[in-house]
């Protein structure tokens, strides 16, 4: 893959698009939740993590160099956001024109990616975090096991909004916490 074909900017599908030209193992929202993941764990450098995203697909020079100037782009961007803890920041998921089943998967995929970037540091083990942080993690879990329901659409798009905004402030919970435990120590 060539210069050119590296996205201008990682939002969803500039993100699906990269990942998807290289075969990867995780999707855009998953591998969002494990940058995510990693900056509430306090990791600034995405290159050890790179099989997370990839698998065992083995990339030339060139590729791996394109993967992680844009995985890092993104990792720097979560960090940023969770930092200022800006109200923008967002899940990267499928948008609402998808449907339903492929949103909810979406939002499933994004909290197992989540958790394993946030366990994917050894400085966290799941036992050794707070018990509020510990709390989101366990909810996060459930998350990524879930199935779209079976009620009507309308009661599952409301159960879908609700989950992606508990997600999104509960991420925000585990950077504060993990990252003013750092900060406290220095």
């Amino acid at each position: 893959m060539n210069d050119s074909a590296r996205p201008s900017t990682l939002d969803f599908t500039g993100l699906r698009d990269l990942l998807s030209a290289h075969r990867c193992h995780f999707g855009a929202s998953a591998t969002h939740g494990v940058a995510v993941g990693l900056a509430c764990s306090g990791v600034a450098c995405f290159d050890d993590h790179l099989s997370l995203v990839i698998g065992r697909r083995r990339l030339d020079k060139a590729d791996i160099d394109i993967m992680l100037d844009s995985l890092q782009s993104l990792l720097a961007v979560a960090r940023a956001q969770l930092a200022a803890r800006q109200s923008e920041f967002a899940l990267h998921l499928p948008n609402e024109g998808v449907d339903l089943e492929t949103r909810s998967q979406g939002l499933f995929n994004w909290c197992h990616g989540f958790v394993l970037g946030l366990v994917a540091s050894a400085d966290h083990a799941i036992e050794g975090l707070p018990e509020d942080v510990r709390e989101v993690v366990r909810d996060m879990m459930a998350i990524a096991n879930g199935e779209p329901g079976a009620e009507d659409a309308e009661t599952q798009e409301r159960a879908l909004a609700e989950i992606e905004e508990y997600v999104r402030v509960g991420v925000q919970v585990v950077y504060e916490a993990l990252n003013d435990d750092a900060q406290s120590m220095d």
